[in-house]
């Protein structure tokens, strides 16, 4: 039997208020990741007002869905206003960024291509250098490994790196 579980952080055959989930917190964004496999990342965030996610892509489809508040969410040049019960979708590999001009909630989910996965496990396999995708803490970073060694030292990149080359 397989014991991995494949929702976390939640109560399981419990009714729950989505909204409760997660807390607001000032000047923070907190996040509270339900599940993360080679597939799909399920994500709460709570933003404080002036609080965001800066701008990059992503190799899989975003979807977000708001559940308390308003965000403005930048997809390529385009911003778009999503409020309470309205959801919006970020296609694969087009810039975008989210922003709190007033608290809110939202649920992230990521559809992700299976070969990002893959490469985690290449470069620790001592194959050829990859880009990797990250998320420590709220941040997401692109970051390019050279050497299997490289991959351990991911978790302790600055989450104020945007791009970097770790030789």
């Amino acid at each position: 039997m397989n014991t991995t579980e494949l929702i976390k952080n939640v109560a399981k055959s419990k009714v729950l208020n989505t909204t409760e989930l997660i807390e607001y917190s000032k000047q923070k964004v907190v996040s509270r990741t339900l599940a993360q496999n080679d597939y799909l990342t399920l994500t709460l965030f709570a933003f404080a007002a002036g609080e965001g996610i800066s701008s990059h892509a992503s190799t899989g489809d975003a979807m977000i869905q708001v559940l308390d508040g308003e965000g403005q969410i930048t997809i390529g040049t385009e911003k778009y206003t999503v409020g309470s019960g309205q959801m919006i979708i970020m296609p694969a590999n087009i810039p975008h960024a989210v922003d709190a001009v007033v608290p809110f909630k939202m649920l992230l989910t990521v559809v992700n291509r299976q070969t990002l996965f893959k490469t985690k496990r290449a470069l620790e396999k001592g194959q050829n250098p990859f880009v990797v995708m990250m998320v420590p803490g709220t941040r997401i970073e692109l970051v390019q490994c050279s050497a299997p060694r490289d991959f351990k030292s991911l978790a302790s990149t600055s989450s104020a790196t945007r791009a970097r080359d770790i030789s």
